[in-house]
């Protein structure tokens, strides 16, 4: 619906049940496209881990950072290609799946500019997301974990006495009541934030991607 919207300036009246019966017009071909990109998605998660071990390898720390933040564009940029494509094959009835996909694709990568503007979009708008939604949200747990410092005190023991052989940055963060709480919040706050991202924000980001 998103597509036909922006090619044709317009949408129709009831978008629900006219997406619904799209849908089940095609239903073959959607679930099939949906297998093969689960796959396509799948192996590119796999590349994507082993970029982040192999910069590792090289480069320690700093290797796996740049390893982790090439996985992500990748898998970010594989995730957006799909969804332009379905949307083309939905649009273009009269071209069969796999010619439409490989034209949904075409498009996609058609212009440098556009290409930059698009990933600059999804990033961009993705780190402002995660700070707004997410920071909120941490900051609200964090509020409410302070009510609760002995609780936190008895974990972060715990956890300090299961690990006592290890000495990383991170078991010392979680070693500590005031650190955990922190890590607690965040972690919250991611969460909460991935799903108010991919309910809301997500397909704001992917139409002005399509129309781009």
């Amino acid at each position: 619906m998103m597509t036909r919207g922006i090619i044709e300036g317009e949408l129709p009246e009831n978008v629900y049940q006219e997406g619904k019966r799209e849908v089940k017009e095609r239903f073959a071909t959607v679930a099939g496209f949906f297998a093969v990109t689960a796959a396509i998605r799948g192996i590119f998660s796999q590349l994507g881990r082993a970029i982040t071990k192999v910069g590792g390898a090289i480069g320690g720390d700093t290797g796996n950072a740049v390893g982790s933040a090439i996985s992500t564009a990748v898998n970010t940029l594989v995730a957006y290609l799909c969804d332009c494509c379905l949307g083309w094959v939905f649009f273009r009835k009269d071209k069969g799946a796999v010619r439409a996909t490989c034209e949904g694709a075409v498009l996609f990568f058609k212009h440098g500019k556009t290409f930059a503007k698009n990933m600059g979009r999804i990033f961009g708008m993705t780190l402002l997301s995660l700070l707004a939604i997410g920071g909120v949200f941490a900051g609200i747990f964090y509020l409410i974990f302070s009510f609760f410092p002995a609780a936190f005190e008895r974990f972060a023991l715990e956890f300090a006495a299961a690990n006592a052989e290890e000495t990383d940055t991170m078991t010392r963060i979680l070693s500590n009541p005031k650190t955990l709480a922190i890590a607690a919040a965040v972690l919250a706050g991611i969460l909460i934030w991935s799903v108010i991202h991919s309910a809301f924000v997500r397909p704001f980001i992917l139409t002005g991607v399509l129309r781009n």
